[in-house]
């Protein structure tokens, strides 16, 4: 997540860990298991957290989103989806969603 997104999201009042900030060098399951600890929602680009919860039988009670961008999306846009989806997580029900950005030029 960019640091533009994350200044966004607390922007707009939401409390926000960012692991590039606090956790650098932490292990992934660490960082698993601290937003479970915390009551997070674990917000990545990383495509090993849904294969973490789902090997160590770990719950995600406040659910695991996974990003997926594609080369060719133009970074405003993904800011712009990145924050929007986190903005309105809320009201989807837990659990692991993994979200894909594809652009096609034209």
């Amino acid at each position: 997540m960019s640091a533009h997104v994350v200044a966004r999201l607390r922007g707009a009042g939401h409390d926000v860990r960012w692991a590039k900030e606090t956790d650098p060098s932490e292990a992934d399951i660490n960082l698993l298991a601290l937003a479970i600890h915390q009551q997070r929602t674990l917000v990545t680009y990383d495509t090993d957290f849904g294969e973490l919860v789902h090997r160590h039988y770990m719950t995600a009670p406040y659910g695991v989103i996974q990003f997926r961008v594609h080369d060719h999306v133009p970074s405003d846009v993904e800011r712009e989806f990145v924050f929007n989806t986190i903005n309105m997580w809320e009201r989807w029900p837990p659990g692991v969603w993994t979200i894909q950005i594809r652009h096609r030029p034209n």
